[in-house]
C-alpha cells in the first residue's frame, strides 16, 4: 500500500468545507473573475501586460533591481553590465566614426581635388568592421571567464551576446543606467 493510499490519510478530511467560488474570488490573491469570454480575456491580458511593460520600463530606467525584466535581472547580469561600463569598448565609438566617414566621403564627392579622402573612405568601414568585431570577442572572452570565476555555479551562454549588445548603446541611453565609470575596477 502506497503512502497516498494509507488507512489513516484514506478516511481524513481536510478539516474545513470546501470554499465557495464567490468566496474564493474575493480573496486578495486570487486572480480575480474569470472572463465570461474571449474579448474579456483578452482585454485582461493587455491590460496586465501594459501593466508589466510599464512596470518594467520605470524599473529599467531608475535601476531598480527588484523589477528589472528578466533579460536584465539578477547578480550576473549586474555584474556583465558592470563589465562593459567599466571598459572602453569600440561599439561606443562607432556611431562617431561612421559619422565621420559619411562627412569625408561628401567632402570627397564635392571637392575633387582631394581624391585621396576617397581611399580613406573606402578603407574606413572595412577596418571599422575588424576593430568592432575583434573587440567583441575579446569582451565575450573576458564575460566568460570573469563570469565563471565569480559565479562558478551560473550558465554564461547568452552572456556575451547581452555584453555586446550593452556596447552598441550610447552609454548616456543605456538602460539600466551604468552603476560604473569609465576603467573603474570592478
Amino acid at each position: 500500500m502506497t503512502e497516498s493510499q494509507s488507512p489513516e490519510k484514506a478516511g481524513a478530511k481536510k478539516g474545513r468545507p470546501t470554499p465557495k467560488r464567490r468566496d474564493a474570488e474575493r480573496r486578495p490573491n486570487s486572480p480575480g473573475p474569470l472572463p465570461k469570454n474571449r474579448k474579456e480575456a483578452t482585454k485582461q491580458n493587455r491590460t496586465a501586460a501594459k501593466a508589466a511593460r510599464s512596470t518594467y520600463r520605470r524599473a529599467l530606467r531608475t535601476g531598480d533591481e527588484r523589477n528589472l525584466p528578466p533579460r536584465d535581472a539578477g547578480p550576473v547580469r549586474r555584474y556583465v553590465r558592470d563589465i562593459v561600463d567599466a571598459r572602453r569598448n569600440a561599439g561606443n565609438y562607432v556611431l562617431w566614426v561612421a559619422l565621420g566617414v559619411v562627412a569625408v566621403s561628401t567632402l570627397a564627392t564635392a571637392l575633387p581635388g582631394l581624391a585621396f579622402l576617397r581611399l580613406l573612405v573606402v578603407v574606413a568601414y572595412p577596418v571599422m568592421f575588424v576593430w568592432v568585431l575583434t573587440d567583441s570577442i575579446l569582451l565575450v572572452r573576458v564575460v566568460r571567464r570573469r563570469v565563471q570565476e565569480a559565479f562558478p555555479a551560473e550558465q554564461t551562454r547568452g552572456l556575451g551576446g547581452y555584453a555586446v549588445m550593452r556596447t552598441f548603446q550610447m552609454r548616456r541611453f543605456r538602460l539600466p543606467p551604468p552603476r560604473v565609470r569609465p576603467g573603474e575596477k570592478i
